[in-house]
C-alpha cells in the first residue's frame, strides 16, 4: 500500500495544475503539517500499536483525500505545502510559498476563496490561521473539521468556540479516563460514536454541526467504505448533510477507477458515459447496441485509454461534461 501511494505521489496535480483544469474559485485547506500523511483519524484505530500499524498499513485513501474529494463539488481544494518535503501529500492539491511570503499568499487565498476549511488544532500556527480566518472570511464562507477524539482535540474545538464567543453543539469527543474504560469503549465500539465533527455557517452566521460518525448505514455512503477506505462513507455522509443544510449544491463526482471498471464491463452499453455525464456519447453506445461484440471491444480501449492515460485529463474531462449537464438541468 506504501508503494502505491507513493506512486499516486509522483503524479499528484499541483495547485497550479488544479486550478487550470478547473478555473472556479479554489477551496482552502488549513491544518497543521503535523496531521499531513495521517492515514487514521485518532479514536478510529485500535488500542494496539501493533493493530493499529496494521490497520493504518491497509487503508489506502487518507482522510485529507476523502475530504478534499468531496470538497472538490465546490471548487479546487488548496493547501500550503509542507516545506522541504520531496514529494506532496495526497488529497490537497500543493502551493509551495517561501518562508518570508507564506502569509502573504495565504491572505491573497483567503480572500478569493469560495471556501476555507480549517482543520482545529492547538498548535500556534493553526490559531493564528483561525484568527486570520475569522477576521477576513466570512462566515459563511468558514468551515472547521474537528477531526479525532481525545483531550488535545476537545481543547482545539474549545479555543474555537472561545474565539467565536459561542459554545458549539458538538458531540462527544472525550475518551474514558481508564485503561480498562478504553479497552471496553474498543471492543464494543458504538458504530454510531463520532471520530470528529464538521462546522459550517448559514448567511447569518448562525452555526451548523453534523457528526462524522465511524460508520454510516445509508448504502451509497456505505458502498464508498468498502474499498480499503474506511473513510469515505463517514466524510460523504457528514458532508453531505452539511451541504444540504447550509444550501450548497451535491453532484457525484466521478472517480477514474469506477469509469474504468464500468468500460470493461459494461462498456458495449455505454455505462461508462453515462456515469462521467457524456450522455450524447452514452446515448449514440446505444444506437449501435446490436453490435454487441465491436462496442465491447471499443469500451475495453476507453478503459485502458483511461486507466494508462493522463489523470488530469481524465479529470478535465468529466468537471466539464457535469459542468454542462448540471447547467442544463437548473436551466
Amino acid at each position: 500500500m506504501r508503494l502505491f501511494r507513493r506512486s499516486q505521489q509522483y503524479g499528484a496535480t499541483t495547485a497550479d495544475e488544479a486550478i487550470r483544469i478547473d478555473p472556479r474559485p479554489p477551496v482552502i485547506y488549513l491544518r497543521s503539517f503535523r496531521d499531513d500523511g495521517e492515514r487514521l483519524v485518532r479514536g478510529y484505530a485500535t488500542p494496539s500499536r501493533l493493530l493499529s500499524a496494521i490497520s493504518s498499513a491497509l487503508v489506502i485513501v487518507s482522510p485529507e483525500q476523502e475530504l478534499a474529494l468531496n470538497l472538490r463539488r465546490i471548487g479546487p481544494v488548496i493547501a500550503i505545502g509542507k516545506p522541504g518535503e520531496t514529494l506532496p501529500e495526497l488529497g490537497a492539491a500543493r502551493l509551495y510559498a517561501p518562508h518570508d511570503r507564506w502569509q502573504e499568499i495565504v491572505f491573497g487565498l483567503l480572500d478569493r476563496a469560495a471556501m476555507v476549511v480549517v482543520r482545529v488544532g492547538t498548535s500556534a500556527g493553526v490559531l493564528w490561521e483561525v484568527d486570520q480566518v475569522l477576521a477576513r472570511v466570512p462566515r459563511s464562507r468558514t468551515v472547521f473539521l474537528i477531526l479525532g477524539v481525545g483531550e488535545a482535540i476537545v481543547a482545539g474545538a474549545r479555543e474555537i468556540e472561545r474565539r467565536l464567543g459561542m459554545e458549539l453543539p458538538l458531540p462527544d469527543l472525550g475518551e474514558p479516563e481508564s485503561r480498562a474504560g478504553r479497552f471496553l469503549r474498543y471492543v464494543f465500539t458504538n458504530p454510531a460514536g463520532p471520530i470528529g465533527a464538521i462546522v459550517g455557517f448559514d448567511v447569518d452566521g448562525h452555526p451548523t454541526v453534523e457528526p462524522i460518525r465511524r460508520a454510516v448505514f445509508r448504502p451509497g455512503d456505505l458502498a464508498h467504505s468498502l474499498r480499503l477506505s474506511p473513510f469515505a462513507g463517514p466524510f460523504r455522509s457528514a458532508c453531505r448533510r452539511l451541504f444540504a443544510r447550509l444550501g450548497l449544491p451535491w453532484h457525484e463526482v466521478p472517480r477514474r477507477w469506477v469509469a474504468v471498471v464500468l468500460a470493461v464491463t459494461m462498456g458495449w452499453t455505454g455505462a461508462h458515459w453515462w456515469y462521467v455525464g457524456q450522455r450524447g456519447r452514452a446515448m449514440r453506445r446505444l444506437v449501435f447496441l446490436p453490435l454487441a461484440v465491436g462496442t465491447m471491444v471499443l469500451g475495453w480501449f476507453e478503459a485502458g485509454r483511461w486507466m494508462l492515460g493522463d489523470r488530469r485529463s481524465f479529470d478535465e474531462g468529466v468537471r466539464v461534461a457535469f459542468e454542462s449537464g448540471n447547467r442544463r438541468r437548473s436551466d
